[in-house]
């Protein structure tokens, strides 16, 4: 989840609580390090796919895992193909994407993976199409390319598939370690942290306007409120004090910092314009109240489910 002011929030959770989180200024592995060096390793993890949270799991945590989450998957699918494709192939490709959300047995999954070889065996030969710049001029002026794959969209989901297929991260959630039939099922998709980001977007909307370091403390708490043992406000402002009311931390640490309001020094901030004169107005002096800033919040979700 992404905050104003360069703020990016990693979760971890399982399917009750939220387990750790972590600030950073970026997605990266340092930052997802930081984040799961304080669990201990999970069985299996969920995750959208996040370059830098598979980097921290493969080095952290060697022997867990990995399920890629289904609606991730599937989300890029209609990203290459849309919702509504023209041609047969696609149409094929998208239906075998829609079924990955179904499936709850290893037979069903079997099925799944046997109909995936089929459609690359059937369509290989359209998908190899090539289209060179003497037949589109317009576009090989614009992309200087001199040829390229005619159904380069179809292709690329299908290769998607057909990667994580090969790297056995689609359906991790269906098995144990040894491989028996898993039971209940791990989790296929990241709702859970989905969920939880739900809840801190509604209060951050709330309180728009507020400054990137009260945007991190309204979303600690409503983290700490959801942790296997939540503590009492009492209890968490004696805790602030006693550790000398830390701020949050971002990592990696950004090249050019922004200093929180409250810590930035009074003689270090700009001075307002001076008021331009009015003669039909009052002259707003200094205890005129000022309009406080609404920024747009971007959130995107960056978070694994343990």
């Amino acid at each position: 989840m992404h905050l104003s002011g360069g703020w990016v929030l990693l979760i971890a959770r399982d399917r009750e609580h939220v387990l750790e989180w972590q600030w950073a200024a970026n997605e990266s592995a340092q930052a997802y390090t930081a984040l799961l060096e304080r669990l201990a390793p999970a069985d299996v993890v969920t995750t959208d796919g996040a370059a830098g949270a598979l980097a921290a799991i493969a080095h952290l945590w060697p022997s867990t895992r990995v399920q890629r989450c289904l609606v991730h998957v599937h989300r890029d699918i209609i990203r290459d193909l849309t919702m509504h494709p023209r041609t047969e192939p696609a149409r094929a490709l998208l239906a075998l994407s829609r079924r990955l959300t179904s499936i709850t047995s290893v037979d069903q999954a079997s099925a799944w993976l046997t109909m995936l070889h089929d459609f690359g065996h059937t369509f290989r030969e359209w998908m190899s199409q090539r289209t060179f710049a003497a037949q589109d001029p317009a576009w090989a002026s614009k992309t200087g390319k001199t040829w390229w794959y005619t159904h380069e969209r179809t292709r690329r989901a299908y290769r998607r598939l057909a990667r994580l297929a090969r790297q056995g991260v689609l359906f991790t959630y269906l098995t144990n370690p040894d491989g028996t039939p898993a039971d209940p099922l791990a989790c296929a998709t990241t709702n859970h942290v989905e969920s939880i980001n739900a809840v801190v977007r509604e209060l951050l909307h709330a309180h728009r306007g507020a400054s990137a370091y009260h945007q991190a403390v309204i979303a600690e708490w409503a983290l700490l409120l959801r942790t296997p043992q939540p503590p009492t406000p009492t209890e968490v402002l004696t805790q602030w004090e006693h550790d000398g009311r830390p701020t949050p931390r971002r990592i990696p640490t950004p090249k050019t910092p922004q200093p929180h309001r409250s810590e930035t020094p009074r003689e270090s901030r700009k001075e307002p314009p001076p008021q331009k004169k009015d003669s039909g107005h009052a002259k707003a002096g200094p205890d005129a109240p000022t309009r406080p800033t609404t920024r747009r919040l971007k959130h995107h979700v960056c978070a694994y489910s343990p």
